[in-house]
């Protein structure tokens, strides 16, 4: 049965999606290959490089802000305190949320016009954290350390 779900779940979608990249198909239509001709149009495409050294940033800042984070608590979660279930129950509540549910939170959270950065303006500038990339990798680290912290924590 491990086998039969395997090929079901894992390779034949890996091979149609590989059957694909070297296809010109919009999903309607019937699908025509077109050899390397969509890999030309990546690797020529000038965001392409800008692209992965955002998601390597990312990367990298989120390994820096986690892995210490992470080691802390997990020390801290390891020792003796009052209410330490309570806490350690609260704390992983994070990790059980969907990323669309983390997404949809932290949007709202974080909203320009009605969210905690309209109140507190003078320590968040206009407001739009998604607006400029400085704030918006801040802000997408710090959603991602909030949301996968725990995780890290039982790992350590």
């Amino acid at each position: 049965p491990a086998v039969v779900f395997f090929t079901l779940f894992a390779l034949v979608p890996l091979l149609l999606v590989a059957v694909l990249a070297f296809t010109d198909w919009s999903g309607l239509d019937t699908p025509h290959f077109n050899g390397l001709s969509n890999w030309r149009k990546l690797l020529d495409d000038p965001v392409l490089l800008h692209s992965l050294w955002l998601s390597v940033l990312l990367t990298l800042l989120g390994v820096v802000v986690q892995t210490p984070l992470s080691i802390a608590l997990g020390v801290w979660a390891a020792g003796k305190q009052r209410n330490r279930a309570v806490l350690s129950a609260i704390f992983f509540v994070p990790l059980l949320l969907s990323a669309t549910a983390v997404s949809v939170l932290w949007r709202a959270l974080l909203d320009p016009n009605f969210g905690i950065p309209s109140e507190l303006g003078w320590l968040f500038g206009d407001g739009n954290l998604f607006g400029k990339q400085s704030t918006a990798i801040g802000v997408l680290v710090f959603v991602a350390a909030w949301q996968f912290t725990p995780l890290h924590t039982l790992i350590y």
